[in-house]
């Protein structure tokens, strides 16, 4: 891995306990619809997509803690397994995903 600050394929990683699910309201199209998000200190906004990838799919289809690689890979459905990993290098940089442990 390129960057130490970034977490590797056999880091393990859990959700932040500061990570807080809320309902915030997203203009999709001409509606302005609730969506499941979510708020942390460091981050200035709910977060509710990455892309066009709901974030609530991706953190709540996983138990964790778990190992990075299998994080991906449980995504795989939602995203492709390069856009997974550039996914949570984000989650992880916004303080979203933490370590977690030794397992």
């Amino acid at each position: 891995r390129a960057d130490p600050d970034l977490p590797g394929p056999d880091t393990v990683v859990r959700l932040s306990p500061a990570l807080k699910a809320t309902t915030v309201p997203c203009l999709l199209g001409d509606y302005i619809v609730e969506r499941r998000g979510f708020t942390h200190p460091a981050l200035r906004v709910p977060l509710v997509f990455i892309g066009d990838v709901a974030v609530a799919e991706l953190l709540e289809s996983v138990s964790y803690p778990t190992v990075a690689r299998n994080l991906v890979q449980a995504w795989t459905p939602l995203v492709p397994a390069e856009s997974g990993f550039e996914i949570l290098c984000q989650l992880w940089a916004a303080g979203v995903l933490c370590s977690g442990g030794s397992g």
